[in-house]
């Protein structure tokens, strides 16, 4: 059973089932915090979503924690502890160490807070991994979509007549958020 925690968008349910043992749930009682007069904003900002989370952990129990990006890392490392859990990570920052603290960052990551593992989507991410952790716990395993569950045949001749795409030219479709 997997439960995927997030924040919460706009027009979307605060819980969601997407499948059978998949779930969705969505955070946002953290952002009262932001205008309270008796709250502290860089407190607030810092661990106001601890209250929430702890509260979803508490109840779902689950038996593996996965965080995709530095922004998560402390507060996934504070769930790990909460619940005597392994935690892995999963970075995906193109290049964080230009930012401001950003080598600083990485070693606090992969180093000082130190998951029990960390996946790295490609060679890029596992060299920097390699670089600030271990390199027992950095494995690499590839982003990908199992296509033997798709009829491509149906959809691409739609996707190509919609957009006049001739059928000599390649087709390809990428997902993300940019």
């Amino acid at each position: 059973v997997v439960r995927v925690v997030t924040d919460q968008v706009n027009g979307q349910p605060a819980q969601q089932t997407l499948a059978k043992n998949l779930s969705v749930t969505r955070l946002a009682e953290y952002r009262l915090g932001f205008d309270a007069a008796d709250k502290i904003l860089w407190e607030e900002m810092q661990f106001g979503l601890c209250r929430e989370l702890a509260s979803v952990i508490d109840e779902f129990k689950p038996d593996i924690l996965l965080s995709n990006s530095l922004d998560l890392c402390a507060l996934a490392k504070l769930a790990s502890l909460h619940i005597a859990k392994p935690w892995v990570a999963t970075f995906h920052e193109q290049a964080p160490e230009r930012e401001p603290f950003g080598e600083e960052r990485l070693r606090l990551a992969y180093g000082l807070l130190n998951p029990d593992a960390i996946i790295a989507g490609s060679h890029f991410y596992l060299s920097r991994a390699r670089k600030y952790a271990s390199a027992s716990k950095c494995h690499l395993i590839y982003h990908g979509v199992d296509t033997s569950q798709f009829d491509f045949r149906d959809t691409s001749w739609e996707v190509r007549s919609h957009y006049e795409i001739p059928s000599k030219n390649a087709l390809v479709v990428s997902a993300g958020r940019f």
